[in-house]
């Protein structure tokens, strides 16, 4: 039996219909990505499942039952934790404080038992085989070592079905590997992970099924074997791409049009000199935080 079933969903904001007679089924033991382009519907159904939204019509079963999350709090009641793209980490707390914040052990007269507290910290981490310092301020972790503590603290409330909403997308290389391991093991312990990315290499990684969804309808599943970019994009779209990136210019050499020299923002960013030419699209990468949005 599935661990997690939906059933019809749909969904609309207005005149908007945003999600059509979904259907999918999910299994304990297993990383499940579901993918598809800006405005498939993927992190509304991700918000429906945790609670955030109410579907308007539709069934969400799990291990067969029927239940209708109303809040993230009835969605933990049943099993259910989601950890966003956009981390709910409070820096200027230790890691202790963030994993059980609004759920505090207390002491006589509704004192925090901080003592107990950090006790508990540190066996919710070494439950997934990480040793921390429960008194560290998770200002001073890395972003990697913040994205394990947001999932721990969903973790720590006994969740059996984990979302993850673009979890990479502010990790290092480094940083994605680990909780890719991490990941493996709640699942070889029996947690059923949903996993949202747009990184077709990192889906291809770590995925047992890909889900696809376009247009706010599903479109089909894939198992590990099946998975393939060229595939998984055409499901996307709609139709087969040639090529999957345009041609680049045939001419480097246009007119110098805007050029940096040492620009320097204090805290943001150091000495950045760049050129940029007439008729060339000119790409700027980095992880969040590197001051490309302050350049």
């Amino acid at each position: 039996m599935s661990i997690l079933e939906l059933r019809g969903i749909n969904k609309s904001f207005g005149d908007n219909h945003v999600l059509t007679n979904i259907s999918l089924s999910l299994e304990a033991g297993e990383i499940h990505s579901i993918i598809g382009e800006n405005g498939a519907g993927k992190s509304t159904l991700m918000k429906i499942i945790g609670g955030i939204y109410t579907m308007d019509e539709g069934e969400i079963l799990i291990d067969g039952k029927a239940v209708t999350p109303h809040n993230p709090v009835e969605a933990f009641d049943v099993g259910i934790g989601i950890v966003h793209q956009e981390l709910s980490v409070a820096d200027n707390m230790t890691v202790a404080q963030n994993v059980f914040v609004n759920r505090e052990p207390t002491r006589r007269f509704g004192f925090v038992d901080f003592k107990k507290m950090n006790k508990l910290a540190e066996e919710e981490f070494a439950r997934i085989g990480i040793s921390i310092a429960p008194e560290t301020l998770v200002r001073d972790l890395s972003v990697g070592m913040q994205q394990v503590v947001e999932i721990v603290k969903v973790l720590s409330q006994n969740v059996r079905i984990l979302i993850l909403d673009e979890p990479t997308s502010a990790l290092s290389d480094k940083e994605t590997q680990n909780l890719f391991s991490l990941l493996r093991m709640l699942r070889d312990r029996g947690t059923c992970i949903i996993f949202i990315s747009h990184k077709l290499n990192e889906i291809k990684e770590i995925s047992d099924r890909v889900s696809v969804l376009r247009d706010g309808c599903f479109i089909g599943t894939l198992s590990h074997e099946e998975i393939d970019e060229n595939r998984i994009i055409s499901m996307m779209v709609g139709r087969e791409l040639g090529n999957l990136y345009p041609p680049k210019a045939s001419r480097r050499d246009g007119e110098e049009i805007l050029r940096t020299e040492g620009l320097s923002r204090l805290g943001k960013f150091e000495d950045v000199s760049l050129s940029f030419r007439a008729g060339e699209i000119t790409g700027m990468f980095g992880l969040v935080g590197a001051g490309r949005t302050e350049f």
